[in-house]
């Protein structure tokens, strides 16, 4: 009774800070009747108030400054909403400024060889974008290998709760490999592309194609067996990505999908991204997620920013360093489930930023971030399948040095 007594009374004094009628006694009746401007909400209440961007419920949204609710604020109106225990600001829009004269030349460029959407941010913020072909910021569409830099953050996020570490064997969830060749592989090396797993081309077919026989793609890529010693050759493996699942969902005791959304997708605001689900349980680690340029730059910014974004930690500013940096001398411009731009090493852009990173997927959909002027530049086109994908164009082999350039100052 004291409880209710006490809310009552602050929702009389926010009825009479911001001018709305008393009898509106809960937020549920506030928000459906005369919910005042967010200009006069915080004017009243500079620490925030949780709302939505469309003002329809209380939550966070994609795109807003940084959570700062004041723990009264947040106890009365927002605490059932948001589970996580984060408050959320009254929307503040990030200004879109743009067309940016800077990188407008290599927007025409990429348009003209299929790009259908482009998102400059500089300092977390949106400083450039265009849409083409009939896209808007809400489509989306297949980001491919993209989603293997999301696995690696889920991963980062497990081993900062303290669920594992980078350097433990992944036998220690996946219990099938104790005993085998592949006892010793790490999780280091999975996301680094030596964990000597045996692959073929064929493996990505034989995955998508495991759902119709029940078995799913985690499965199957355990079952594959050893072809190296682990640490001793670098080969680019879907399946490998793929095992990533089963230590996730094992060292959380969590599927892939809640844990994502949980941990990741909602911190980051990208509201507009899909993991797919599969057969077995959890989700497609390597390729197959739909999300929209927006959301895909978030997770680049993430990097750029060494974890923080919005002023949360959201993965260990050490995580990303590391993720960044060559993480083998035998593809020194490959980290942990991320390209790199290191100084003579293959592909690499001569005189451009020596630390820009790339996501890089099929079709043209890539992400490049650059922490020495906290910039990214993420472009992506509208392929809307992995089917669609068979024959697709790749921007052009020069498209990573046009893009470099255009984001090194």
């Amino acid at each position: 009774m004291h409880r209710r007594l006490l809310a009552g009374a602050f929702l009389l004094l926010l009825a009479g800070l911001l001018g709305v009628p008393a009898q509106a006694a809960s937020p549920e009746a506030v928000a459906k009747k005369k919910f005042p401007s967010c200009s006069k909400l915080l004017k009243a209440f500079p620490a925030g108030i949780a709302r939505d961007a469309s003002a329809a419920r209380w939550a966070s949204a994609a795109d807003y400054a940084a959570p700062n609710v004041s723990k009264a604020i947040y106890r009365v109106n927002a605490r059932k909403l948001d589970r996580a225990g984060l408050g959320v600001l009254c929307p503040q829009p990030i200004p879109v400024v743009g067309p940016d004269a800077r990188y407008a030349a290599l927007a025409e460029t990429l348009s003209a060889r299929g790009v259908t959407c482009m998102v400059v941010r500089r300092d977390g913020q949106i400083t450039g974008e265009w849409y083409w072909n009939g896209r808007t910021a809400s489509t989306q569409t297949v980001g491919f290998s993209t989603m293997k830099t999301l696995t690696g953050s889920l991963i980062a996020i497990a081993s900062d709760l303290g669920k594992l570490t980078l350097d433990q064997p992944a036998s220690d969830f996946i219990t099938s490999w104790r005993g085998t060749s592949s006892q010793t592989v790490t999780v280091r090396q999975l996301l680094a592309m030596t964990s000597g797993r045996a692959y073929s081309d064929a493996d990505v077919y034989n995955m998508v194609a495991s759902q119709m026989y029940g078995q799913g793609p985690t499965a199957y890529a355990i079952g594959l067996g050893q072809a190296a010693p682990p640490g001793t050759t670098w080969v680019y493996s879907d399946s490998a990505v793929q095992t990533l699942a089963a230590v996730i969902t094992s060292a959380t005791g969590q599927d892939v999908i809640p844990f994502a959304q949980e941990q990741l997708l909602r911190p980051l605001g990208m509201s507009s991204t899909t993991l797919t689900s599969v057969a077995g349980g959890g989700a497609n680690m390597a390729f197959d997620f739909t999300t929209t340029c927006r959301d895909l730059s978030k997770l680049t910014q993430l990097y750029v920013d060494s974890g923080n974004f919005g002023g949360r930690q959201v993965i260990s500013a050490a995580y990303t360093q590391t993720a960044r940096s060559p993480a083998s001398s035998m593809r020194p411009n490959y980290g942990l489930l991320l390209w790199n731009n290191t100084p003579g090493a293959e592909a690499s852009t001569p005189g451009t930023a020596s630390d820009s990173f790339e996501l890089v997927g099929a079709c043209g959909q890539r992400s490049y971030g650059f922490p020495s002027t906290r910039a990214t530049i993420t472009v992506m086109t509208s392929i809307n399948s992995v089917t669609e994908s068979v024959g697709c164009s790749d921007l052009g082999t020069d498209a990573p040095a046009l893009i470099r350039r255009a984001g090194t100052p």
